[in-house]
């Protein structure tokens, strides 16, 4: 019995998070209206919700050096 829980024991997790980044974009792209330079702020390979933190840090940071979010994909 318990040999036959312990794959939905471990896929389990994996849904989850895979249902956390529902609606949400994997990359955003950030340019600066002065210097036009381009920045991507992206989740990388996985897309985990720490990576979706890391992502929203990125964004702030380069919003306050002045960029605006041109686009997210």
């Amino acid at each position: 019995m318990i040999k036959k829980l312990l794959p939905v024991v471990l896929i389990l997790p994996l849904l989850a998070s895979c249902a956390s980044m529902a609606g949400k974009s994997r990359v955003v792209i950030m340019q600066h209206p002065e210097t036009m330079d381009f920045q991507n702020c992206d989740v990388g390979k996985y897309g985990f919700d720490n990576d979706f933190k890391n992502q929203q840090t990125c964004v702030d940071d380069f919003k306050k050096q002045g960029y605006i979010i041109w686009g997210e994909r």
